[in-house]
C-alpha cells in the first residue's frame, strides 16, 4: 500500500496557533503516514521577514511537541521556493502526496509557476478562509471536475480537490509581528509556546531600533 504523505508549505513568518491547529488534525483528516512541514526560503510574491534559519527553529520548537509530522527543508536562503519543485523531489511510485494550503493562496493557484503540472503531482486539502461567499478554489471546469466530496476520495488520484471544513483559530502572521514590532503584550498566546520562546529569544520581528 502506497504511504500518504501529507506537505504544508508555508512562509510561517511566524508559525502561530492557526498553523498548529491544522498539522494537529491533518494525520487523522487525511489519512496521514507522515505530514512534512515546509518552510519556503523566498516565496513567490512575499518578503520573508525572519531568515529561513530563524523561521525554521520557530517551527522546530513549535512541532517538537506535536506527534506525527516532521521539519523538512525546502532549498537554501535565498534561492526562490516553487512548489513544483518539492514536489517533484518528493514524487516516489510507493508514495501518495496530499498538499494542504489555505484558500487565500490557492485562490493565486493560477499564478503559480506550471500551475497545470502542479496541480496534477498532489491531491490538495484546501481549508477556507472565514467569510460567506468566498470562493476556496479558482473559478473553472479545470477545478471544478477534480472537487471530491470526502476526504477518501482525495487519494483516488492525484489532482483531486477537497474542502476541508477544519475551524482554525483565525490569526494572521502580519498582524502578529505588527503587534510584536509595537510592543503590544499577548502575542505569545497566540503562537505555540516554545515558537514564542524562540522569537523572544532571538528578538524577532521587534521594531528597529
Amino acid at each position: 500500500m502506497a504511504e500518504v504523505v501529507g506537505v504544508y508549505g508555508g512562509c510561517f513568518d511566524p508559525f502561530h496557533r492557526g498553523h498548529a491547529a491544522i498539522v494537529e488534525a491533518a494525520a487523522g483528516a487525511l489519512q496521514l503516514n507522515r505530514l512534512l512541514v515546509v518552510p519556503t526560503a523566498r516565496p513567490r510574491g512575499k518578503q520573508a521577514h525572519a531568515s529561513l534559519a530563524d523561521r525554521h527553529a520557530i517551527c522546530a520548537a513549535a512541532l517538537a511537541s506535536l506527534s506525527g509530522c516532521e521539519l523538512h527543508e525546502d532549498v537554501a536562503e535565498g534561492e526562490e521556493s516553487r512548489t513544483i519543485d518539492l514536489l517533484h523531489s518528493l514524487q516516489d511510485e510507493q508514495r501518495r502526496l496530499v498538499f494542504i494550503v489555505g484558500s487565500d493562496a490557492f485562490a493565486d493557484f493560477t499564478s503559480w509557476w506550471q500551475w497545470r503540472e502542479v496541480l496534477k503531482l498532489a491531491s490538495w486539502a484546501v481549508v477556507p478562509r472565514a467569510g460567506a461567499g468566498v470562493a476556496w478554489h479558482p473559478a473553472g471546469e479545470e477545478f471544478d471536475r477534480r472537487v471530491v466530496a470526502q476526504a477518501d476520495d482525495l487519494l483516488a488520484e492525484p489532482g483531486k480537490l477537497w474542502r476541508w471544513e477544519l475551524a482554525v483559530p483565525e490569526l494572521s502572521a502580519m498582524q502578529l509581528r505588527a503587534r510584536i514590532a509595537a510592543g503590544e503584550g499577548g502575542w505569545e498566546e497566540d503562537l505555540p509556546p516554545a515558537a514564542a520562546a524562540v522569537v523572544k529569544e532571538r528578538g524577532l520581528y521587534r521594531a528597529a531600533g
